[in-house]
């Protein structure tokens, strides 16, 4: 699954667009996070297959070496999401926090 981020003048934070048949969820909200998630899913999906295909090619050099390379991008794309979504899901818990604690 593919997300595009768009950013928007009007609101606060970012637009996710969703595939078709999942609906686009605001930057600063429970859904983005759950977005988030998914894309993460598919991202540690990914490197799960890269690192068996790469098991399963050790003896080619050629194709281990290309694996090699994709798997290292997929990774480190994958730590990149991982570092984003603990921050984005840092961010919404204190500003719910700090919603409860200010209604009063």
């Amino acid at each position: 699954m593919h997300l595009t981020v768009v950013l928007n003048a009007t609101d606060r934070g970012f637009t996710v667009k969703a595939p078709p048949g999942r609906a686009a969820v605001a930057g600063d909200s429970r859904g983005s996070l759950a977005a988030q998630q998914d894309a993460l899913t598919v991202l540690r999906r990914q490197v799960a297959q890269l690192q068996g295909m790469a098991a399963r090619n050790a003896k080619d050099k050629v194709l281990s070496q290309q694996i090699s390379r994709r798997l290292t991008a997929a990774t480190a794309q994958l730590a990149a999401s991982e570092s984003e979504h603990a921050s984005s899901r840092k961010a919404i818990n204190a500003q719910e926090n700090h919603k409860r604690w200010t209604q009063f």
